[in-house]
């Protein structure tokens, strides 16, 4: 994983450096990959606000050291604040194949950006190389609010949703999210996929008539509805945890 832990805090430490440019609010809000030179994991990285200044920060990493090798993949979530051009990320803890197992805290980190690239990094201590994430998502005004293709990582488990926004040609969208994990599907199967119909009611995109099916789990099942929430300043979308009410979040990275 990217940020590497002390085994913990040790290897994820920050050292001190310049920031690469000022930051305003939003210019941190987005979704942001990168590759990590060291070992090769792929990094997927959510940036949003939590509307009090702060905000939610949460990895998905295809791999990270201290983990076993049978389950290498990790989740870690954080705080994220504002800090004289830099994000300061603290309260970090990261859990090893999602959230089974002891949660493993981690120290602050300073994320650095470069608002012309839509690069954010920071300073590993173990080595002082540069640990980079590109933001692949885009700005909040698209011609149509709704349509779209949107990711998000959820901090329950780390698990990659991709969401496809669609117009009908009616009013309404065609809606398809992909999880790489479901809870409620088994674990030899636990990707899983969700149709439905998209329409908009009192400036929300509620998801109606959705089916899912666990990938080679036989039948699809009905799911409730569900009503998208999209940020004006971000357009970023967001919407209740069916299981447990959180918010879930997803980035537009169409254009």
């Amino acid at each position: 994983m990217g940020m590497k832990l002390c085994a913990v805090a040790s290897v994820l430490g920050v050292s001190a450096v310049v920031a690469l440019g000022p930051a305003i609010a939003d210019d941190w809000s987005g979704c942001f990959v990168g590759v990590d030179v060291k070992d090769g994991s792929l990094e997927r990285v959510s940036v949003a606000p939590r509307g009090d200044g702060t905000f939610s920060y949460t990895v998905s990493s295809s791999k990270f050291d201290p983990c076993e090798t049978a389950h290498p993949e990790a989740v870690l979530t954080a705080i994220g604040t504002p800090a004289r051009g830099r994000l300061v990320v603290g309260q970090s803890v990261v859990w090893c194949g999602g959230r089974g197992g002891e949660a493993l805290p981690l120290g602050d980190i300073e994320l650095n950006l470069d608002p012309a690239l839509g690069i954010v990094s920071y300073a590993a201590r173990s080595d002082g190389r540069r640990v980079s994430f590109t933001r692949i998502s885009v700005g909040p005004r698209p011609t149509d609010p709704w349509a779209g293709f949107y990711i998000g990582v959820d901090a329950a488990d780390g698990s990659v949703d991709r969401t496809a926004i669609v117009p009908n040609g009616d009013g309404t969208y065609a809606i398809a999210v992909k999880s790489t994990k479901f809870s409620q599907c088994p674990e030899a199967d636990a990707a899983a996929v969700q149709t439905a119909t998209g329409v908009v009611t009192d400036g929300t995109l509620v998801r109606t008539n959705t089916q899912r099916r666990c990938d080679g789990a036989g039948e699809p099942v009905a799911v409730g509805d569900v009503a998208y929430e999209r940020d004006p300043q971000t357009g970023i979308l967001s919407y209740p945890a069916p299981s447990d009410g959180r918010r879930l979040i997803a980035h537009r990275i169409s254009k």
